[in-house]
């Protein structure tokens, strides 16, 4: 499984002869070796930039830094292995591999949580809403989470959110998963899943979902176009819409009207990315585009402004999903459960009759176990399962004993019920008596026997 890679998502625009000498700003960072983090605040205009001694502040309007300070990274976490994001317009880093969380004030960073490495999120997109950080699915333990959690600064730790509304649920995915967010809707597509065949592989998300995060409630829209499953190198979110950039094209993916353009980019650019492109480090503000590349000469990093980065014209327009398509998957994985109801039934009526007593010449047979039985007792044991109930009369007039006395035969009746007993119970391996003796239905008065035919798989039961 993929982790973060401390030389974060780079990318790498080489701008075409046509491009006026104004047309991008560049900023020296560091160093190609330098591992890099970043975090964009809209609402102030700024953007944070981690190395790993020194946490630069860049202002987006006159696009210069505005500070330098030097930082030293918790040892909690591990080789800038954390997100780092605004929220309420103050600073925080997250560890990628668990639930270490702090807040940058006072020039050091301030642990907030009382929570563990639990490495079971490991390559899960994060994103803030509202008053909240979020992370979405994720790897860990052999598998991909399929749930949001959220850091909670009251509580000091983590927590689920239930989808309490919903009767139908993604498979979990990660590496390459995108969450949009547009309003209370919650979009997610992309990244990978785990192979069904072979656990230890994996293979491309192919749905995409919605969450409604107000009525926690799942919603499948359809198949994602193949064109943003194949190798996409960096996303930027631009207002309601997001845009996935390939080695030559951009697509402008606009989740609500279920529409993604095609542009051709303006630059045949060589991108450098290690890690997925769910790594937010490229942001879009008041008509520009800031994007970290590097030049692979010098291997200094860059931080470009990009007024046009893709052509306006539209090379060709599709959906962002196909409920077409849905609809043969959901009416294969229908049949499929049909098939596999129908298969369960039968195995489970097959499995039913295998869990019976089997009455056949005499012999009993259940499961692989196997008892003798003498004539007459085969006799008393074919009227038991025939009726429902019989009497002390109705037994003795089957036994046919006439010359012994009444005494006799009643003692001969219930040796052979203790005997049936017996015999059932070693079948069985249970201390269970199946042949029993009640008051009558018919006659209170007097006593009848029962047999408790759920045992048995006899013909005439109906």
């Amino acid at each position: 499984m993929k982790s973060f890679t401390p030389r974060i998502l780079i990318l790498i625009i080489l701008l075409h002869l046509g491009l006026k000498s104004k047309g991008y700003e560049g900023i020296v960072l560091g160093s190609f070796t330098t591992t890099f983090q970043t975090a964009f605040n809209a609402e102030q205009g700024v953007e944070a930039i981690f190395t790993q001694d020194t946490l630069k502040i860049i202002d987006l309007a006159s696009f210069r830094v505005i500070s330098a300070t030097p930082i030293q990274i918790p040892s909690e976490i591990y080789l800038l292995n954390f997100d780092a994001y605004y929220l309420k317009n103050k600073l925080y880093i997250s560890s990628r591999k668990g639930g270490q969380t702090y807040r940058w004030e006072n020039n050091s960073f301030n642990r907030l949580d009382e929570s563990f490495t639990h490495k079971m999120q490991i390559g899960a997109p994060g994103f803030t809403s509202g008053d909240y950080y979020y992370r979405y699915g994720g790897y860990g333990f052999w598998g991909f989470r399929n749930f949001f959690t959220y850091f909670d600064e009251n509580s000091k730790g983590w927590d689920i959110i239930s989808a309490e509304a919903s009767t139908a649920f993604p498979v979990g995915s990660g590496d390459g998963t995108y969450v949009k967010i547009i309003g209370d809707d919650w979009y997610v597509f992309g990244g990978e899943v785990i192979k069904q065949s072979n656990p230890k592989e994996f293979e491309p998300n192919k749905n995409l979902w919605v969450f409604h995060s107000k009525t926690k409630r799942w919603e499948l829209l359809g198949l994602t176009n193949s064109k943003l499953i194949q190798k996409i190198v960096a996303s930027i979110h631009v207002e309601n819409k997001l845009l996935l950039l390939s080695r030559n094209y951009c697509y402008e993916v606009d989740l609500r009207k279920n529409l993604v353009s095609t542009h051709k980019l303006n630059a045949s650019p060589n991108f450098y990315c290690p890690e997925g492109p769910d790594l937010n480090f490229h942001y879009y503000f008041k008509g520009y585009y800031y994007l970290l590349s590097e030049n692979g000469s010098t291997l200094e990093a860059k931080l470009i402004k990009e007024k046009s980065l893709y052509e306006d014209q539209i090379i060709e327009t599709s959906q962002v999903y196909s409920t077409s398509k849905l609809y043969i998957y959901l009416l294969v994985l229908l049949t499929g459960g049909l098939i596999g109801l129908v298969f369960l039934g039968a195995r489970r009526g097959k499995q039913k009759i295998k869990n019976k007593i089997h009455l056949m010449g005499c012999q009993l047979f259940y499961n692989s176990r196997t008892i003798d039985l003498e004539d007459d007792y085969v006799g008393m044991l074919t009227l038991f399962l025939e009726r429902e109930e019989l009497s002390t009369n109705q037994i003795l007039d089957f036994l046919h004993k006439d010359h012994l006395h009444y005494t006799q035969n009643l003692r001969i009746l219930h040796q052979m019920i203790n005997e049936l007993n017996l015999k059932f119970r070693l079948l069985l391996d249970r201390k269970i008596d199946l042949i029993t003796e009640k008051k009558s239905s018919v006659d209170k008065r007097s006593k009848s026997y029962f047999i408790n035919k759920s045992y048995f798989e006899w013909p005439q039961i109906n």
